[in-house]
């Protein structure tokens, strides 16, 4: 569950060594000096959709409601009460105001608005196969295609290696909780890493982004891929921002 009601301070979005791939979005959140509002997170994310992204379907964050324990259910599962049903089946994205957890999860919407819309239908496919018709609790075990998804979801990073090993790779991280882990400093993180060849050098920062972002939603709709965790292999992530890939062997 993520925290809530935490103290506002954009210093990590203007000083993080993890924010620079996606410098262009977190520039506009840097500037606030309280937290932004769900419909300012809404109004962003869908500027960036229409501007990058206009054959995706918006979406719109709404107030999450935090879980509370209740008696044995009774009543079938409700699969767009459940988080991937609310954002396939309704384009609402439950979200916790003042959370960083969630802030990084709008900036990853605002970034990959094609590749965070792939991701949530492959994950509801996965849910629908998963749970049986009329079950009344979730099984007690996700697929390994699952567990996939919500590793890279919250902890997977995008690294685009150079075929010239003078050319440092370029990282691009995905997962909010991965950015959370940035925020607190933690000494050193691993991440599910899916790796891209080097794309046109020209590119503006801008246009970057929006190649990493068609270039993995390509890959999350690509069967063959995210079938376990790890995607294509762990980067190894240091407070100071310098990293370390460690590649799958190939099969």
């Amino acid at each position: 569950m993520p925290e809530r009601n935490q103290i506002w301070d954009a210093t990590f979005l203007k000083e993080s060594p993890s924010l620079r791939g996606i410098a262009e979005v977190v520039k506009y959140f840097a500037g606030f000096s309280r937290w932004p509002t769900l419909d300012e997170y809404t109004a962003y994310v869908e500027a960036r959709r229409q501007r990058f992204a206009p054959a995706c379907a918006p979406v719109r964050f709404v107030e999450a409601k935090p879980k509370r324990h209740r008696a044995p259910k009774t009543q079938p599962i409700s699969l767009t009460a459940l988080y991937d049903g609310s954002i396939s089946l309704c384009s609402e994205v439950p979200c916790f105001h003042e959370s960083y957890h969630d802030l990084f999860n709008v900036l990853i919407w605002a970034a990959f608005p094609q590749s965070k819309r792939a991701l949530h239908a492959r994950q509801f496919r996965a849910l629908s196969a998963w749970v049986p018709k009329g079950a009344t609790r979730l099984p007690g075990a996700r697929t390994r295609e699952q567990d996939a998804l919500t590793v890279f979801d919250e902890g997977g990073s995008v690294v685009i290696v150079s075929d010239d090993p003078n050319i440092s790779p370029q990282i691009f991280l995905f997962g909010h909780a991965l950015l959370e882990h940035a925020l607190y400093h933690r000494p050193k993180v691993r991440s599910s890493a899916l790796i891209l060849k080097a794309c046109e050098p020209s590119l503006d920062d801008e246009a970057r982004l929006a190649w990493v972002d068609s270039s993995v939603c390509e890959r999350l709709n690509s069967q063959a891929s995210f079938q376990a965790p790890g995607v294509d292999g762990v980067l190894e992530i240091a407070e100071d921002g310098s990293s370390k890939l460690f590649p799958h062997a190939p099969p």
